[in-house]
């Protein structure tokens, strides 16, 4: 979460208005844009944008980075959710079977990544 004191740079929300990527963040994604552009530059993020020590291509491979990351999170959450699910079938019914030597492996089919 972000602090409460902490400001949105204007020009961030116009480069993302501009370039029809605000509908796609969330305004953490913005403030992590506004520290990316900070700790790359050193400086103020607006003072970087309006000396253009971030260009528009670089500005975009930030935002693409800060999403792509979100996507990483989120699908890797994803998962856990579902192999806490699967072993959870399995738990019941190797509790219902359980001469059928049932495991977790058995149903690994039932989704796409290996557990």
């Amino acid at each position: 979460m972000y602090n409460v004191g902490e400001r949105l740079s204007q020009k961030v929300r116009e480069w993302l208005m501009l370039l029809q990527l605000f509908d796609q963040t969330t305004h953490e994604d913005r403030l992590e844009i506004d520290r990316e552009i900070e700790r790359r530059t050193g400086i103020n993020c607006d003072d970087a944008i309006s000396r253009r020590l971030i260009s528009e291509q670089k500005f975009q491979e930030i935002v693409a980075t800060i999403l792509n990351r979100k996507k990483r999170k989120k699908k890797s959450c994803l998962r856990n959710r579902i192999i806490c699910h699967l072993e959870a079938h399995a738990r019941i019914v190797n509790q219902c079977f359980p001469s059928e030597n049932n495991n977790v492996t058995q149903f690994s089919y039932l989704c796409e990544f290996p557990i």
